[in-house]
């Protein structure tokens, strides 16, 4: 068995196998390219709407405590972590009309994980600073 060790230390990666980093890899592309697209004034998608990650939570009965995306952008059905901020502070709205800073560290989040499988460590301080 592989284990993934990521650099940054990530206590939510650290017991993740391979196949499981290569799953939030596509789970975090189809996010960009369904949920929290590019253009930002055409996103219809509110705040609370299922995400891929959420879709794939389903074959664990929406148990949130199983879902892959890490913590630090969303938890507890969208109520902590980065979505729970924003859902805080403007409701359940159009992502199109939440602030473009706020929008884009999504975006960024979740470019590191279709890329790396984690957040790097300057997007995680942003998100850090933001809540």
């Amino acid at each position: 068995m592989i284990v993934f060790k990521p650099k940054n230390g990530n206590l939510d990666y650290d017991k993740m196998q391979e196949k499981d980093v290569d799953k939030v890899k596509v789970l975090a592309i189809k996010c960009l390219k369904f949920k929290w697209i590019k253009n930002q004034t055409k996103n219809l998608n509110r705040i609370l709407s299922p995400c891929a990650f959420c879709f794939d939570a389903k074959t664990n009965g929406f148990d949130c405590s199983k879902c892959k995306i890490p913590k630090i952008i969303c938890n507890e059905d969208g109520n902590k972590g980065l979505i729970g901020f924003i859902f805080s502070k403007y409701g359940n709205i159009f992502s199109k009309d939440i602030d473009k800073k706020e929008y884009d560290l999504i975006r960024c989040s979740l470019i590191d994980l279709s890329k790396n499988g984690e957040i790097s460590p300057l997007v995680k301080k942003k998100i850090e600073n933001v809540n």
